[in-house]
């Protein structure tokens, strides 16, 4: 799978990163004949990640034993699941299956990723073990056998398979790679709060499928342009989630007075991320968002 991670070996296990996602861009189209609703979204990779430690074991036979650690006490890890629910589980045994392989596997995640935050952390980690057992047992997947491995897991995996920016269409399994930068400054923060991927989606009034905002953003991404930014980043999950989140909406208004190239929600919230000018004005906004709404907030950058 060309220009995908490789993971690395450890005393402990092999090693992947399994980076957090900002949504540069969001748009929510009408359902589809398969129930899901078509999105059109910018995906960008930050250099914050979730490591995957993947041990095989072949006499599990099929099995994922999956152990949870957090690195933050705004992360539980009581509350990620460990049995089917989670979707490492499911990535792993959708690989062996593509190859009608019986394996098994010892998996541990270091979280650093908070959950309903719309960061995709639980879809980074499948997209992870994906590229990592493709490695490990030497699949040899071809990219398109990979992406339907990945969509089959879920719609945010597909567009994270690769660590790169990408334009993601369809359901998310239609992925063109994207000219965002890497090193471009940001923060991400997010209340106590979390909200459900499914509720906001339901509050949530689709729109047309024209295309040329995401179009214009591109271009203002490939050229630099980035005085365009705050007109043309756009989250139509936002809405929505601010009617459900009080939290949400006094995060989003202390980020409104800071001096951010660019801000919004990301994903289905509750995180929102800013573009900042320099690392250090990344620093001094987590530091301000701290000692007002936010629970938790990182300073970070483009991968």
């Amino acid at each position: 799978m060309q220009g995908m991670r490789i993971p690395r070996e450890s005393p402990a296990g092999w090693l992947i990163e399994a980076p957090a996602k900002l949504n540069v861009y969001l748009d929510v189209l009408p359902r589809r004949p398969d129930g899901f609703h078509g999105i059109r979204t910018l995906l960008c990779p930050v250099r914050l990640s979730d490591t995957l430690c993947l041990r095989p074991d072949n006499a599990l036979r099929g099995e994922v034993r999956l152990t949870i650690r957090s690195h933050h006490r705004s992360i539980d890890a009581s509350q990620v699941p460990t049995d089917d629910r989670n979707l490492v589980t499911r990535a792993l045994r959708g690989v062996w299956a593509a190859r009608r392989l019986e394996a098994g596997c010892h998996v541990t995640i270091e979280k650093r990723i908070p959950s309903q935050a719309g960061l995709g952390g639980g879809s980074s980690d499948a997209a992870a073990a994906i590229v990592a057992a493709n490695h490990l047992w030497d699949l040899r997947l071809t990219p398109e056998e990979a992406l339907s491995v990945a969509a089959a897991v879920g719609s945010d995996v597909p567009g994270q398979l690769s660590g790169t920016a990408n334009l993601c269409e369809g359901r998310g399994e239609q992925v063109t790679p994207a000219p965002i930068p890497a090193g471009v400054p940001c923060v991400i923060a997010k209340p106590a709060a979390g909200l459900s991927t499914a509720e906001v989606f339901s509050r949530c009034t689709p729109g047309e499928a024209d295309g040329g905002s995401v179009t214009k953003l591109l271009a203002a991404l490939r050229h630099g342009r980035w005085q365009k930014l705050p007109s043309l980043v756009s989250n139509q999950l936002q809405a929505a989630a601010m009617e459900l989140c009080d939290e949400l909406r006094m995060l989003a208004a202390a980020f409104h007075q800071f001096p951010f190239v660019a801000h919004q929600m990301t994903g289905s919230g509750a995180a929102y991320f800013g573009v900042c000018r320099s690392h250090q004005q990344a620093l001094q906004a987590v530091a301000w968002l701290r000692a007002r709404q936010a629970a938790w907030a990182v300073a970070t950058c483009t991968a």
